[in-house]
């Protein structure tokens, strides 16, 4: 018997088996971990641009709700109209009571300050509700690439009936084109100062008002017209 023989074989037995063992966890074993981790952090990025779209609608709801705050501050402060209007509704000018606009307009103007860019803001049922541009979340790795879309429409409950105001605006607009005395024509609190008459409007939300700090109380709407100068043509 070849001594030789007998001593190699079993030593390239075991060569053979080391590369075997070798090629085995490099194929399967590393191969499968390697593409278990490939999976595991594509699905943490979903996760993860799921919760960027969640926390930037959260973010837009918090500022739609302290914009709106600010809004109706300065909405009640200056009667609906441009605060050069001294709280004097006059009808087709610069202070007309269009004030669903009026509002819109304060409105994005506080938005504005966070930041958010708007497809469209409406107010409906007294809610104000804003449709954000889209969410979206991109980014490419190796051999995955995420791309995520959220469309974000928020509704807000006014603390102001502005409705409310709005149809009281038609109503007194309606008088004026027909020539009736304002002072009878509805049923709202109002005072008489030569020809200015002051609206009160009861509003029985609270509000948030901003002066040396920020507090919460209810506060009326109040609005002046002078019937000598309405802005509506033909009515002294």
């Amino acid at each position: 018997m070849n001594k030789k023989a007998v001593i190699f074989m079993p030593v390239f037995s075991i060569f053979v088996l080391v590369i075997l063992t070798y090629a085995y966890y490099e194929t399967v074993i590393k191969g499968s971990d390697d593409l278990s981790s490939k999976i595991g952090e594509n699905q943490a990025e979903i996760i993860n641009a799921y919760n960027k779209g969640q926390e930037y609608m959260l973010n837009a709801e918090y500022a739609i709700k302290y914009s709106s705050y600010r809004a109706i501050d300065d909405f009640i402060k200056y009667s609906g109209v441009d605060k050069n209007c001294n709280s004097i509704w006059k009808f087709n000018s610069d202070c007309n009571p269009d004030l669903k606009i009026n509002f819109i307009n304060l409105f994005n103007q506080e938005l504005s300050k966070y930041n958010y860019k708007t497809k469209e803001v409406k107010i409906e049922d007294n809610n104000l509700i804003v449709t954000f541009e889209d969410f979206n979340y991109n980014k490419d790795s190796e051999n995955f690439k995420v791309e995520y879309s959220l469309p974000i429409t928020v509704k807000h409950e006014l603390n102001l009936d502005i409705e409310k105001l709005a149809a009281i605006k038609d109503s007194l607009k309606q008088c004026a084109q027909d020539g009736k005395d304002l002072n009878t024509c509805m049923n709202e609190k109002n005072e008489v100062q030569g020809n200015l008459l002051t609206f009160t409007i009861k509003n029985d939300k609270e509000i948030v008002i901003y002066t040396d700090k920020p507090e919460i109380k209810k506060q009326d709407f109040i609005f002046k017209i002078d019937t000598k100068d309405t802005g509506i043509i033909g009515v002294f």
